[in-house]
Order: C-alpha cells, then sequence, then structure tokens
C-alpha cells in the first residue's frame, strides 16, 4: 500500500516573518496490477518448438504450495516441449500466459485484461465525544429502600 505523502506546509514561527517549510517527500506512484483473467481469448496456434518469453525472473506463486514447485522447475524453459518435460501443464501454460508471466511465439490475447488497482484507505471520521447524561429531578427514581418498607408495612397490616 502506499503511503500518503506530507504536502508542503508553512509552519509559522514565534516571529511572523519566520516561516519554516517543511520538505515534500516524493509519493510512489500507484502502479495497477495485472491479474489473471480467464475471459482472455488465446488467439493463434503454438506447437511444442513454440519459442516462449519471459517477463518475469522470480516464482510468484505461494510458497509451500505444489504449484510453488512446479512452477520453480518450468520457470525460464526456452520452448513449449522444455516447458511441458519439466512439468509444466497445459493449464499452467495458458494461466502464466493470461497472467502475463510469458508470451508464445505466434500467440496472443484478446479481450480485456482485468486491471485492479490499490485499495485507498478511507479515513474515517472523528467520533464526537461522548456527553454525560445528565439527570433532572423527574427522572430520579425514590431509594428503593424507602419503597421497600412502605411495601413491607402494607403487606403486615393485612395479616393482623
Amino acid at each position: 500500500m502506499a503511503k500518503k505523502s506530507p504536502v508542503l506546509k508553512e509552519v509559522q514561527m514565534t516571529a511572523p516573518e519566520e516561516t519554516v517549510q517543511t520538505p515534500e517527500v516524493p509519493a510512489t506512484p500507484v502502479v495497477p496490477k495485472l491479474i489473471h483473467n480467464k475471459k482472455l481469448a488465446v488467439v493463434g496456434e503454438y506447437g511444442p518448438e513454440s519459442e516462449l518469453t519471459w517477463f518475469i525472473t522470480q516464482n510468484p506463486r505461494q510458497a509451500g504450495r505444489a504449484t510453488f514447485d512446479r512452477f520453480a522447475k518450468y520457470l525460464g524453459a526456452p520452448t513449449v516441449s522444455a516447458y511441458m518435460a519439466a512439468g509444466g501443464t497445459k493449464g499452467d501454460l495458458l494461466w502464466d500466459l493470461r497472467s502475463g508471466y510469458l508470451s508464445i511465439q505466434g500467440v496472443t490475447l484478446s479481450g480485456d485484461p482485468v486491471i485492479r488497482m490499490p485499495k485507498e484507505k478511507k479515513v474515517k471520521a472523528p467520533k464526537a465525544p461522548k456527553v454525560p447524561k445528565v439527570v433532572t429531578e423527574t427522572q430520579t427514581q425514590a431509594d428503593p429502600s424507602e419503597e421497600v418498607k412502605a411495601l413491607e408495612e402494607a403487606t403486615r397490616e393485612e395479616t393482623v
């Protein structure tokens, strides 16, 4: 997530003619991230000797998964046949193609790629401080001990 950079501010010191400017920190650019899209159609044909062009050098898969180990084996394969011989599958090849990890000679993708932008953090408005509740005379209740005494006296009179 990109952090918001501070804006150039003027801070007034004790004397009105003295101002200090804080340095502006350059913001990191928000880079859209291309994600896999099954709706991209593969246009063209490829065979075992079709050349692969890799756009990544590191394994993007999650460590500890079977796909991570498979991807590590076929990463950098020069042809489709070398890719398959290293343990890659046709599904892996199409997934990597649609994800933008590689390109296959003679094959293009058609359709609109899905672009996901990093979400911006929403700034919540500060909550108003709680105001203590003011108890008025009409809201005050009689002392429960007085009510209990009155009830006890009423029940004694009825039983005698």
